[in-house]
C-alpha cells in the first residue's frame, strides 16, 4: 500500500507542479534581427550596428541555416554572400518567409573581380525565394558624386512615398550622402524573366529607396554581361537604383535588394566618413532596420516616453468658439484627444491625435489639410535662451520653451509663417525647415499627425523624460495671420471660427487656439480666458509634463480576492523663483494598484486534482 500511495502522490505532484510554474502570458514585441555570416560575409561594422541599434534584438548566424535557426527571427540580413545557399537552406528561408511578417535584405557587389560571382549568389537567392528584384550584372560609377574615386559612389535617400508602409521613416535625419563602395544597381524581372528599368517601370509592391545621383553611369568589368543596361547604357549618366524593396501584401513580407552591403564588403554602407567625405551611413542603416521592423510588426517600433490624453469635446477654445460653416470643417477636426512622444535610437516621434483628421480635402503634401499643430518644448537645460511667444496662436507659453515644432499641411518650400512648410524653431530664432531632420506625415486611419525628428538637432535629448510640453491645435489658413485661421466675434463665417469675446478681439488678445493639451476642459478654458483687455495682455498657457506616480500605499491586511484599485490624484504645486514670479502647475496622475491575490482558476484545478487523489488513495486502501 505504501508504494502504491507514494506512486499516486508522485503522479499528483507531477500534475500540480507544472501548474504552479506557468507564467502569466506576456506580449513580447521585441523584433529579432538575424545576421548571416555563414556564407562568406564579412562582419565589418557589425559591432557598431548591433551596439547602436538597440530597439531590436540581434542574433549572429555562423552555422548552416535551418528552420530551427530561423525560428524566432523576424528580419534576416544577408550582406554580400560569397557562397551559394544550399537547397535545404533555401527551402528553410522560403518556409520562414511563408510564415508572414518577415523581412530579408540581400546585398551584393559590383562585377569587379570576383564580385560577379557574388552577384550570381545574390540573384540565385532572390529568384529562389520568389522575388522579382535582381542585382544587375555590372557596376555603377560616378565621376562627380564620389569619395575621391569614381567607384566610391555616393547615393541619396529618396524613397517612394508609401505612408501605409511607413516609408517616411527612411528619410529621418538623413541629410548627407551614403557610401556605396564598388556597387552594382537593382533592376527587376517580370514573370517571363524579362528585365525592367525601375527608373521608369514599376510593379505593384515595388518600393524604390536609395538612388545614385544623376551623374552616375553604368559600367561592365567581366562577363556575363548585364541583363538590362548592357550595352545600351554603358557610360550613360543618369539615376540608377541602389536599394529597392518588394512588398508582398498577402503575407506582410518585405524583400530588399541592394547593390552594396550595409556591413562587410570592402567598405560597408554604415560608414560615417570616407576619404574626407561626411556620410549618413549610420542613420541609413538605422532607418532601414527601423522601417523593416515597423513593417513586419505593423507598428512604428519605439518606446513611449510621454503620453497624455485630452478631454473629448473641448474643441471650443475658451469654451465659446464655433467651427467655420464650410462643409470641410467636420466635427472633431480640431478636437485633440491624445499627445504622445516616442523614442527609437536617435529618432523622436511626436504623435498628435485628433478626433477626426477629416481626410485631406485640399491635398496637403504632409497628408492633412485643416490643422496647424504647434508643440512647444521646455527641456531641462538652464543655459539655453527661453522664449515665451507663439507663432500666430495669440497666447504666451507661461514657463517658456527651448524649441517648438510647427506642423503644417506642407505646401511651399519656406518655413511657416513666411512660407507654409513645417519647421522646428529654437528660442533664439533659428529654424530648421522640414527635410531629413524633420519628417511630417499623417495617419488618416488613426487620425494622427506625426512628426519624426532626429535627436542630433535637438538639445537635451538624453533627458527627454523630464521635458515639458504645450500642445496647441489651431486651424491652418495659408492666407491667415501667421498662417493661422482667425477667430471672429459673433457667428462663424464660412472660413473663420466664431464665438470670440468681442472686447478681446478689439484689444487684439483673443486666442486663436481651438484646443490644447490639458488635464480637464476647465483647465483649458481657464488658461485661454486668462487674457486681459485693459491693459491688453495675452492669455498664458501652462506646460504639462510626465509626473511620477506616488509610492504604492502599504497594505497591512490580508486580502483573499482580486482587487484592482484606481487612484486619481490631483496635485497642485506652487514654485516661487528668485524673480518673484509664481508658476502654478496642475497635473492629474492616475495610478493603478494591483494587489497579488488568489488565482481562482488555479485553485479550482488544484482542488479537482486533490479530489482525484483522494479517490485513488481510498481505492488503493480498499484493495489492501
Amino acid at each position: 500500500m505504501g508504494k502504491s500511495i507514494l506512486l499516486v502522490l508522485l503522479l499528483a505532484i507531477g500534475l500540480i507542479a507544472p501548474l504552479a510554474v506557468i507564467p502569466a502570458s506576456a506580449n513580447n514585441d521585441t523584433i529579432v534581427v538575424g545576421v548571416d555570416l555563414a556564407h562568406g560575409e564579412s562582419d565589418e561594422y557589425l559591432d557598431y550596428i548591433m551596439g547602436n541599434i538597440t530597439f531590436v534584438e540581434w542574433v549572429v548566424i555562423n552555422d548552416t541555416i535551418t528552420e530551427d535557426v530561423l525560428s524566432g527571427i523576424d528580419i534576416l540580413l544577408v550582406g554580400q554572400p560569397t557562397v551559394h545557399f544550399s537547397a535545404d537552406e533555401i527551402l528553410a528561408v522560403v518556409n520562414w518567409l511563408s510564415e508572414g511578417n518577415k523581412a530579408i535584405w540581400i546585398a551584393a557587389d559590383s562585377d569587379y573581380g570576383s564580385g560577379k560571382d557574388y552577384q550570381i549568389v545574390a540573384n540565385t537567392l532572390l529568384e529562389s525565394i520568389g522575388s522579382k528584384l535582381r542585382i544587375e550584372l555590372g557596376s555603377i560609377e560616378d565621376g562627380v558624386n564620389n569619395a575621391q574615386a569614381p567607384y566610391r559612389v555616393l547615393g541619396q535617400m529618396d524613397p517612394d512615398n508609401v505612408p501605409e508602409l511607413y516609408t517616411f521613416l527612411l528619410k529621418v535625419g538623413i541629410e548627407k550622402p551614403i557610401l556605396f563602395h564598388g556597387p552594382s544597381c537593382v533592376i527587376w524581372v517580370d514573370d517571363t524573366g524579362t528585365p525592367h528599368d525601375p527608373l521608369n517601370e514599376t510593379f505593384e509592391g515595388l518600393i524604390r529607396i536609395v538612388w545614385t545621383f544623376d551623374t552616375a553611369y553604368y559600367k561592365e568589368n567581366t562577363e556575363p554581361w548585364g541583363m538590362l543596361y548592357y550595352p545600351d547604357y554603358v557610360g550613360v549618366q543618369r539615376r540608377y537604383l541602389f536599394v529597392g524593396a518588394e512588398y508582398w501584401s498577402d503575407t506582410n513580407t518585405v524583400v530588399v535588394a541592394s547593390g552594396e552591403t550595409p556591413y562587410g564588403g570592402y567598405e560597408g554602407g554604415y560608414a560615417w566618413e570616407y576619404y574626407g567625405v561626411a556620410l549618413d551611413g549610420p542613420k541609413y542603416v538605422r532607418n532601414m532596420i527601423l522601417w523593416l521592423a515597423s513593417v513586419v510588426s505593423q507598428r512604428i517600433v519605439s518606446t513611449t516616453v510621454f503620453e497624455m490624453t485630452d478631454p473629448e469635446g473641448d474643441d471650443n477654445g475658451p469654451g465659446t468658439y464655433v467651427y467655420p460653416t464650410y462643409s470641410d470643417f467636420v466635427e472633431g477636426a480640431f478636437d485633440l484627444l491624445k499627445f504622445e512622444v516616442d523614442s527609437a535610437d536617435g529618432v523622436l516621434v511626436f504623435k498628435t491625435q485628433v478626433k477626426n483628421l477629416s481626410g485631406n480635402p485640399w491635398d496637403g503634401p504632409n497628408g492633412f489639410s485643416l490643422q496647424f499643430i504647434q508643440i512647444y518644448v521646455l527641456t531641462t537645460r538652464t543655459d539655453l535662451p527661453v522664449n515665451h511667444t507663439t507663432i500666430g496662436a495669440n497666447v504666451e507659453i507661461e514657463e517658456g520653451w527651448h524649441f517648438a515644432l510647427m506642423l503644417t499641411p506642407g505646401w511651399d518650400t519656406d518655413p511657416v509663417p513666411v512660407g507654409q512648410k513645417s519647421a522646428i524653431y529654437f528660442a533664439n530664432g533659428s529654424c530648421i525647415v522640414q527635410d531629413g531632420a524633420l519628417v511630417v506625415t499623417a495617419d488618416q486611419e488613426s487620425n494622427l499627425i506625426l512628426a519624426f525628428v532626429d535627436t542630433s538637432v535637438l538639445p537635451d535629448a538624453e533627458n527627454i523624460a523630464n521635458w515639458k510640453y504645450a500642445v496647441l491645435v489651431l486651424g491652418y489658413d495659408g492666407f491667415g495671420p501667421s498662417k493661422v485661421r482667425d477667430v471672429f466675434a459673433g457667428d462663424p463665417t464660412e472660413w473663420n471660427f466664431g464665438g470670440a469675446d468681442a472686447t478681446a478681439v478689439l484689444a487684439g488678445v483673443a486666442p486663436r487656439v481651438i484646443d490644447l493639451l490639458a488635464p480637464t476642459a476647465d483647465d483649458q478654458y481657464e488658461m485661454l480666458s486668462s487674457y486681459t483687455t485693459e491693459p491688453a495682455a495675452l492669455a498664458k498657457v501652462s506646460l504639462v509634463s510626465a509626473v511620477a506616480p506616488p509610492p504604492a500605499p502599504t497594505v497591512t491586511e490580508t486580502v483573499t480576492e482580486t482587487v484592482t484599485e484606481t487612484v486619481t490624484e490631483t496635485t497642485t504645486e506652487t514654485v516661487t523663483e528668485t524673480t518673484t514670479e509664481t508658476t502654478t502647475e496642475t497635473s492629474t496622475t492616475t495610478v493603478t494598484e494591483e494587489v497579488p491575490v488568489t488565482d481562482w482558476t488555479m485553485t479550482i484545478v488544484v482542488a479537482i486534482v486533490l479530489l482525484i487523489i483522494g479517490f485513488l488513495v481510498g481505492w488503493f486502501a480498499k484493495r489492501t
